[in-house]
């Protein structure tokens, strides 16, 4: 039986996007080790534990960090995005000295705004793969025509201007705005004063679509491509999503199309070639397939 390292910021994120991937692994054979960076001494213990010929699949910016430390290692590499990092040049820099000596690996990029920018820079013979996220899957929505916006309490600051944006097209009035993800009751109130809102805070994930219809998709933050959009996308809900994001996400290059609503925001048309693109069995071969690759390199 064959070893494999799955390295993230926390295993619970493993258990969230990666469950399909694993479970392909382990019929694949694989005898799967879960590593996480919030045991920060027992990670690099097993890591150190291991052979030079184990790969490595690692997921998030930390982990990816320290999976590109350790060019020796075979694997794929999930670049989600570059978040707040993104504008930091030194940042940027750095990751791409990283990558380039990684000759072993395969560099996934989920954001096809980072893959063109990662891909332009690297040398020819580096493996670079853009795969739109981590795959979607159907939902059960809303029947009521409201808006659901769903973001985390550390993010919200940075797409609030983006959302305003919309807001003041759509007649809040007779729309509700429903918050999926923040607990943060003093800043949802400050931020959306004057809006007809109401906050949920956390829900189970098979629920965040109940509360509503349509599906809105802000800018601000540098996300790879969001869990969420990549669900709404399979639920077939109607999609409001900001025209930078439309780009960045690369949906236009994926059997995605848009109807422009205001000069910054735009309504998704959902095709089925877009939904068989994102779906999780879809993303997952796509992994699948660049993990073997990269064990023939």
């Amino acid at each position: 039986m064959k070893n494999v390292l799955i390295l993230n910021d926390n295993n619970e994120l493993n258990k969230r996007y990666r469950s399909e991937l694993i479970n392909n692994l382990i019929l694949d054979n694989y005898k799967v080790k879960y590593l996480s960076l919030n045991n920060k001494f027992e990670c690099l213990f097993e890591i150190l534990k291991f052979k030079k010929n184990t790969p490595i699949i690692s997921s998030n910016l930390r982990s990816n960090i320290l999976s590109l430390m350790m060019p020796w290692l075979s694997g794929i590499v999930i670049l989600n995005g570059l978040g707040r990092y993104r504008k930091k040049r030194i940042f940027r820099l750095a990751l791409l000295s990283l990558i380039i000596i990684n000759k072993k690996k395969i560099i996934t990029v989920q954001s096809y705004a980072d893959y063109r920018y990662i891909h332009k820079l690297c040398t020819n013979n580096q493996k670079i793969q853009w795969i739109p996220g981590s795959g979607g899957k159907h939902k059960a929505i809303g029947k009521r025509e409201n808006l659901v916006l769903i973001q985390r309490d550390d993010k919200i600051d940075l797409v609030i201007d983006s959302i305003q944006k919309l807001l003041t097209y759509y007649s809040t009035n007779k729309t509700q705005v429903n918050i999926i993800g923040c607990n943060n009751n003093e800043k949802i109130m400050k931020l959306f004063s004057g809006t007809n809102y109401k906050s949920y805070g956390f829900v189970p994930s098979e629920e965040i679509f109940i509360s509503g219809s349509i599906f809105i998709q802000p800018s601000g933050y540098g996300e790879g491509f969001p869990h969420s959009l990549a669900d709404a996308i399979c639920s077939k809900m109607e999609i409001l999503i900001d025209n930078k994001e439309y780009i960045k996400y690369g949906l236009w290059k994926i059997g995605g199309n848009r109807v422009p609503i205001t000069k910054s925001w735009s309504k998704l048309i959902i095709t089925k070639d877009l939904v068989n693109s994102i779906q999780t069995s879809t993303i997952t071969q796509k992994y699948i397939d660049n993990f073997n690759e990269s064990q023939n390199k």
